[in-house]
């Protein structure tokens, strides 16, 4: 009876090695058929953009800064918010009174000038007609050499006063001009074509030119566009005419097209906007502005940039 317990212990010895042989075996091989169908599920899709960074909104040209170049009082205005000016229109006027006193007073000093500038020539005139006649005299013997040299000191003497009535003649004239510049500082004109943003000053205030006091801000009429920054690494990702589209920060809402219209040629310090596919915050950057036309975006406005890859932007420069 051992003997027969023993023969059935070690069959069923058997029997366990073989179906743990069998379970290695058909692991091995799920794995391996695994692997293989991993391998080839996980090539991920190329994506349709070199680039993705941010960027702000701006207008070509920019918000302009009007300030008063001299220091007084409005006395008027012409233009409210929202107003569009023309490029020469006039904004405001200051307190005017003493200069245009001064520029009458220099217009009365020239009148004087002249006349005196005639008297001198009408001087000189006469001392050389009494000196024609002192030559004849003088061949004549009818007159001394002292009157003679006496007339040719006259004629001397009226062409200086002539010189120098046309010196005080130009330099009342240069005061005249410098009157009139600043009787004309204390008119107000638009440097741009634009829309009124700010009236930053009212009928009544004084202000400081010394403190550079900015009086009206101008939004001017050219077109939208925005800056970006970018790394050096970035760089050979962008080139003139690559489409973008420009999307809210979050990437979400409509997408408008826009297309790159300059590229800067000199590298500045790092600033901190740099693309969202780098951590190098030290690298120095490089300005590209990014042309959209109309946007719906404020100024001043972050917004989100998708480059396409070169050949997106050709297949689309293609189909145009």
């Amino acid at each position: 009876m051992l003997i027969s317990l023993t023969r059935s212990l070690w069959g069923w010895i058997a029997v366990l090695g073989c179906a743990a042989v069998w379970a290695f075996l058909l692991s091995s091989r799920l794995d391996n058929v695994t692997g293989s169908a991993r391998s080839i599920d996980v090539v991920p899709p190329a994506s349709p953009f070199s680039l993705i960074t941010r960027g702000t909104v701006e207008i070509d040209g920019g918000i302009t800064q009007v300030s008063a170049p001299r220091t007084g009082t409005f006395k008027t205005l012409y233009v409210d918010e929202g107003d569009q000016v023309t490029q020469g229109q006039l904004l405001g006027e200051q307190e005017d009174r003493d200069d245009r006193l001064a520029v009458r007073r220099a217009e009365i000093a020239i009148e004087n000038a002249r006349i005196q500038l005639r008297r001198d020539e009408l001087a000189l005139r006469d001392a050389e007609r009494e000196l024609e006649r002192s030559q004849i005299l003088r061949s004549e013997n009818a007159i001394t050499e002292q009157e003679f040299v006496r007339n040719e000191t006259r004629v001397a003497n009226a062409s200086l006063a002539i010189e120098a009535s046309s010196n005080q003649l130009e330099d009342l004239e240069n005061q005249l001009e410098t009157a009139e510049f600043n009787l004309s500082q204390r008119r107000i004109l638009s440097p741009v074509d634009g829309r009124v943003l700010e009236v930053a000053v009212t009928a009544g205030a004084g202000v400081s030119a010394e403190n550079v006091s900015v009086a009206f801000r101008i939004i001017s009429d050219g077109p939208r566009q925005i800056r970006v920054a970018l790394s050096e690494d970035d760089i050979p990702k962008v080139h003139l005419n690559q489409i973008v589209s420009v999307t809210t920060l979050d990437g979400r809402g409509a997408s408008y097209p826009a297309r790159v219209i300059s590229i800067g040629e000199v590298f500045s310090a790092a600033l901190n906007q740099s693309s969202l596919q780098t951590n190098n915050q030290n690298a120095n950057t490089l300005d590209v502005v990014v042309g959209a036309g109309e946007l719906p975006f404020r100024l001043g406005q972050t917004v989100l940039l998708r480059f396409e890859n070169a050949e997106e932007t050709d297949r689309s420069i293609s189909t145009n």
